[in-house]
């Protein structure tokens, strides 16, 4: 009913790749709009350079290949005051609460970023889909959650379920 692609002989469903490049172009046309004079970066790999345990020096090509190996952030904007570190969602923002996190407590340590040391380090849960308990808990945990809608996200949401498209309601929960 929707779809397929062959991978390695198999085949798997097209979504996943879609919703990748939905992420990436709700991610870089906010940005575009919205930090136009910042300095930012897409897929930002955070954390210290990787030591192997046996003491040995790396050079430059062996630091690269270990860096494969850091986790990364959807985007990380640098302004006047503040570090921004960004994590993109099209469905299920609450997904992106913990990684965001971890995202956050990286900063300090990635080399790339110790000129910046001084500036605030502050998350953003960037979602497709205004979602009360994601923005509850970004709330709760001083994170800011921003729902975005461009015009082209309906013809998205449009390949994927109609119960992918909403959040699950809070019920009696008090946020």
């Amino acid at each position: 009913s929707y779809p397929r692609t062959k991978a390695k002989g198999v085949a798997m469903p097209r979504r996943k790749r879609e919703m990748i490049h939905g992420e990436t172009r709700l991610l870089s046309e906010w940005l575009m709009q919205t930090y136009p004079n910042d300095r930012w970066s897409a897929n930002v790999k955070l954390g210290a350079d990787i030591q192997p345990k046996t003491g040995l020096v790396l050079d430059e090509s062996e630091k690269r290949m270990f860096a494969a190996y850091k986790r990364y952030a959807d985007a990380v904007v640098i302004t006047q005051s503040e570090i921004l570190v960004i994590e993109a969602k099209m469905f299920n923002p609450v997904e992106a609460v913990g990684p965001l996190l971890q995202y956050i407590d990286l900063v300090k340590h990635t080399p790339e970023l110790r000129e910046f040391a001084g500036r605030a380090v502050v998350g953003i849960l960037l979602s497709a889909i205004d979602d009360a308990v994601a923005a509850a808990i970004c709330a709760r945990l001083h994170l800011r959650f921003i729902a975005y809608s461009p015009p082209w996200l309906q013809e998205f949401f449009a390949i994927y379920p109609f119960r992918m498209r909403w959040t699950p309601r809070t019920g009696s929960i008090d946020l």
